[in-house]
């Protein structure tokens, strides 16, 4: 992920999710042990659905710092799931100078999905109802899932966490124009670059 703190706002840029490729081993509540896939497209078909999607902060509903209808990009690409997030948050500002935010996570509920026999089940996600995106300051379990009950309903909302090791954080507040041209140059250059090492490993199968 990718975070610059301007004068006067922070401008966040990174992927929510790798699709196409197998997730971590990880476990259900009745002790199944899966890997998890998110199809090619699913993120689109779910953002063409959603009138709005809301971003925020460690899934907490009561602080909303973005919106696609309020600016926010979110779209998927050949990658993933990518977020790019303008905010004046002052806490936001704060994390962000302190080196602590960590990356990105969604919340979604499963529309469709197809399981795979194997040594381990493989889950691979084709349809569903991306609820929200959220931005972190913390390293939450991995796999996260909470039951609502609506009437005689039952909702499941799940959460995944996008294990980001490369945030690298810049500060352009006090430069001048050129120099700021200067420097979002070589910003693009190396997010370019850090996209093209993410394909490449997606396309092994190395990425994990």
């Amino acid at each position: 992920m990718q975070i610059e703190i301007r004068a006067d706002k922070v401008v966040l840029d990174g992927y929510v999710n790798v699709t196409g490729r197998d997730s971590r081993i990880m476990t259900n509540a009745d002790g199944t042990k899966f890997i998890e896939q998110v199809k090619p497209k699913t993120f689109q078909r779910a953002l063409e659905k959603n009138d709005d999607t809301p971003i925020l902060f460690n899934h907490n509903e009561n602080r909303v710092i973005g919106s696609t209808k309020s600016g926010a990009k979110l779209y998927e690409d050949n990658i993933g799931l990518r977020c790019i997030l303008e905010t004046d948050d002052a806490e936001i500002r704060q994390k962000a100078e302190n080196n602590e935010l960590t990356g990105w996570s969604f919340g979604f509920k499963k529309i469709a999905d197809e399981w795979q026999d194997g040594e381990i089940q493989k889950r691979i996600l084709e349809d569903i109802k991306l609820v929200e995106v959220s931005l972190l300051d913390k390293t939450p379990a991995y796999i996260a899932t909470s039951v609502e009950m609506r009437g005689e309903e039952i909702s499941v909302l799940e959460r995944r966490v996008f294990e980001d090791d490369n945030v690298r954080v810049r500060k352009t507040e006090t430069v001048s124009k050129t120099q700021e041209e200067t420097q979002d140059g070589i910003w693009q250059t190396e997010t370019v670059r850090q996209e093209i090492e993410i394909y490449k490993l997606k396309s092994k199968g190395e990425l994990y």
